[in-house]
């Protein structure tokens, strides 16, 4: 709540920025409106205070840098209402709910959230999920492989969210990211509704993507599901059928036979044979541009980047 210190942090956004290296920045700690930090009990400032000085560094740091410079910040399961209209999304970081890993009413305090966090903060936008998987299981055991899905399509259907996963073996210090091949599904961009229900049923959650469809069921209970056209399970292997079911707690992307697949456009943009800094370079100066589009979103920006630079 100092004033200097204000300043100094109010100049360290605006470097960031301006130094034209980064797309934005990630503040920790946001949790309770940045009040819910550790070491709280430590601090003699009020949670107002607290709130209006975060609120003053936030307004000095936006009306300094330009308007598609991202400002995260890590507001776990809470929602960062004083700063919705300085910031650009939110970290998620969870945690699990129990040893296993995530319970109805904590998955649905998460959805509430991000759902929230999508409707109301800044543009452009990036929220995501960051997920701890089960510790004494393997990465790609059973149970872990669900929660991989589940949040994934959670995610894509009821927001245009990211998901992030860990996994930290209790004997391990560092925690390791990792990639999933469920991640690899060829769904296209999304076509329908955000955090719509599959026939009205709680819990059960669909989106239609232009080569397929997401679900996210935490209805309770297995879910049988019926779509407009033949279609196979990415995960389950179920082939080009109308009819599928669903476990609880899980999440699946159903894709439309080959023939009706949208090829979408490939990050080797420049057409050399390989994904290098020259594609990067392509893309980042047609930001705000209508192509190329990889994502399919109508417009170039830092999501289309994150695409080239994974490619690499």
């Amino acid at each position: 709540v100092k004033t200097h210190v204000q300043y100094t942090i109010v100049a360290l956004i605006v470097g960031n920025a301006k130094c034209f290296l980064y797309d934005g920045i990630a503040i920790d700690a946001f949790t309770h409106n940045a009040t819910g930090f550790g070491s709280r009990h430590l601090h003699p400032a009020t949670d107002a205070e607290i709130i209006a000085a975060i609120t003053r560094i936030l307004r000095e740091a936006r009306k300094r840098v330009r308007d598609d410079f991202l400002i995260v910040v890590n507001a776990n399961r809470t929602k960062p209402i004083p700063y919705a209209e300085y910031v650009n999304g939110s970290v998620m970081e969870p945690g699990q709910d129990y040893p296993g890993g995530y319970t109805y009413r904590g998955l649905q305090e998460l959805d509430d959230t991000l759902i929230w966090n999508d409707k109301n903060l800044r543009s452009p936008q990036i929220n995501w999920s960051s997920v701890i998987l089960i510790e004494d299981q393997p990465p790609d055991s059973p149970d872990n492989l669900r929660w991989v899905r589940l949040f994934t399509t959670r995610g894509i259907i009821l927001a245009d969210a990211y998901v992030e996963v860990h996994h930290t073996p209790s004997h391990v210090v560092e925690k390791k990211e990792l990639w999933y091949s469920f991640w690899d599904a060829p769904l296209g961009h999304p076509i329908g509704e955000k955090g719509q229900l599959y026939n009205g049923r709680e819990g059960l959650f669909i989106r239609e993507f232009t080569n397929g469809w997401a679900v996210y069921n935490r209805s309770g209970k297995a879910q049988d599901i019926q779509l407009p056209e033949e279609v196979s399970g990415w995960s389950s292997g179920v082939k080009d059928k109308r009819w599928h079911t669903l476990a609880d707690l899980d999440g699946e992307i159903y894709l439309k036979a080959e023939t009706g697949l949208e090829t979408p456009p490939t990050a080797d943009v420049n057409g050399d044979g390989v994904v290098n800094i020259q594609d990067l370079v392509i893309v980042a100066n047609a930001l705000g541009e209508a192509a190329p589009d990889l994502n399919g979103d109508g417009v170039v920006n830092i999501q289309d980047l994150v695409i080239v630079a994974n490619a690499f």
